[in-house]
Formats: C-alpha cells, sequence, structure tokens
C-alpha cells in the first residue's frame, strides 16, 4: 500500500484465484499488480520449493465510475466463497476481508471506513451483505470480464471510450453499460415516479395504508442509489431495518400483483433510460 499508495478496499483469495477492489490515484495499476503477482510467486516458489509460473495469464481489470459502484463489488467480493460453497458462513473464511469488516480479523489491510461510513454499524453492513446473497443479486461477469473492463453509467462508459479512442457503437455502449445498478439522485427518482405516474410529490412519501408508491420510491432508492439505509429511514422517518423489509415486501406484492409488477417494470425502464 505504502510502496504504490494504492487503496485497498477488499480481497479475496480463492483456490485458484483471487480479486482485489484497489483505488490507483497515481494510476500505477500495471506496476502494482506486476508487483503483487511476481512478489507472490516468488514467496510461494520458495516455500513449495516449485519451478515454473504460478499465475496463468494477465490479471483482469475493471474500471469503476465512482463510489456507488463500491458496495456492489464489496458484495460480489466478500460472497465469493460462499457463492462456490467453500463455507457455509463467510465468518469462517479467514481469506476474505470480510471478517476484517465485521472485525473478527484485524490485519489492518483494508481501508474499510471509506465503504462502513455507508452504514449505520457493522451489523447493517453484514445484512447488506447476506441480503445480496439470499436474493442473489450480483454482476454477470461475462458482461464485465469481457472486452471492456468498465462498470458504469452510459454517460460515464462514453466518456471513457470517447478519451481511450474505442468503438462507440450503440450496440457496444449498451453491453459496456449492462450493470444492475444505476447510481442515480434521489432527486432524479423522485421527478420520473412524478411524471410517469402523473402523481403529486405527496403520494410518493404520505403514509397510508395501501400507497404502493410510496413503498416503489423505498425500492428503488434503495436500488438505484448508493443512499444509507439510514438515510432513507430518515427520509420517510421509519428505521433503517424497516427499509429492508419495506423493499422485500413490495417485491413479494409485485410478484402476485400484475398490476403493481406492471408499474415497476414500467419505471425501471424509465429509469434505465434516463441514467
Amino acid at each position: 500500500k505504502e510502496k504504490y499508495n494504492i487503496g485497498i478496499f477488499c480481497y479475496c483469495l480463492m483456490d485458484n484465484h483471487y480479486h482485489l477492489l484497489i483505488r490507483t490515484p497515481l494510476g500505477n495499476l500495471t506496476k502494482t499488480m506486476h508487483y503483487l503477482n511476481a512478489s507472490y510467486t516468488n514467496w510461494v516458489k520458495a516455500k513449495q520449493d516449485m519451478v515454473g509460473p504460478v499465475f496463468q495469464g494477465r490479471y483482469k481489470s475493471i474500471l469503476i465510475e465512482d463510489e456507488s459502484y463500491l458496495l456492489t463489488l464489496s458484495s460480489y467480493i466478500h460472497l465469493n466463497p460462499l457463492r462456490a460453497d467453500m463455507v457455509d458462513k463467510l465468518e469462517d473464511y479467514k481469506y476474505n476481508s470480510f471478517n476484517e469488516y465485521i472485525d473478527k480479523l484485524d490485519y489492518e489491510i483494508v481501508d474499510k471506513d471509506f465503504i462502513l461510513r455507508k452504514f449505520e454499524n457493522i451489523e447493517a453492513y453484514k445484512d447488506f451483505i447476506y441480503e445480496w446473497y439470499d436474493e442473489n443479486r450480483g454482476i454477470d461477469k461475462e458482461e464485465i470480464y469481457g472486452m471492456n473492463g468498465l462498470l458504469g453509467s452510459k454517460r460515464f462508459v462514453e466518456k471513457i471510450i470517447k478519451k481511450i479512442g474505442e468503438d462507440k457503437d450503440k450496440k457496444k455502449l449498451e453491453e459496456y453499460s449492462n450493470v444492475n445498478i444505476n447510481p442515480i439522485k434521489k432527486e432524479d427518482i423522485e421527478k420520473l415516479m412524478i411524471k410517469t405516474f402523473d402523481i403529486k410529490k405527496e403520494k410518493l412519501y404520505k403514509k397510508s395504508y395501501g400507497n404502493d408508491y410510496r413503498n416503489m420510491f423505498i425500492y428503488l432508492l434503495k436500488k438505484y442509489t448508493g443512499m444509507k439505509l439510514i438515510e432513507i429511514g430518515e427520509l420517510f422517518n421509519i428505521r433503517y431495518t424497516s427499509v429492508s423489509m419495506k423493499t422485500k415486501r413490495f417485491k413479494e406484492k409485485s410478484k402476485s400483483d400484475k398490476g403493481l409488477n406492471k408499474k415497476k417494470s414500467k419505471i425501471e425502464d424509465v429509469i434505465k433510460n434516463n441514467v
């Protein structure tokens, strides 16, 4: 970290590969990765008394737009051992920065405060990670690890493609931008809901029985913005734990209510087309 002035947010060492979520303010990713892989290779060879390469091929990297996507990738990275059926609980896997986040290990490797500041406490982050697993949310590796290596909004992708002189074809732009979470502001979703459903702003916040627009708004804020659960809770005068509960109930209801599901699909299409 000190040698190349990088920030390490997450890591996970698997049986035949590893994941890193890092920040390189000096733009020295190539030098950093070369040093890391070379150092580890030399250590393994000396310890195992072996010859030949340890790693196969070059590392794969993703350029991330901003911190709105850190939560997405921290979940993806930390859940690797669980999704690979290597453990029953993430707490049982010691080669993963998840245990540093929940204060079970203290290697002082990761800059965990940068992500944890989005949550009220450590338990809230832990719940967030397991919720991703329970809902089977994730990232399509083929779309990210393919020829593009970009994770961000269409505006961000278009800017990067223009800067590096890549093909700006609309179809490829869609491939670059095909991710599950689009970081947009609360005000954007608010305006889009009001316009799409021809309703007043008060309808989005009014607490009343059967007000699906309010629960839909909470669901959309949680899914598409980088807002903390506690921030969403304060917005609607509810506890942060109720945010996840209301989101879950809304999704369950939309599965059985065709009319509500149609509205949900409509507004999500509008949001994705306006990012």
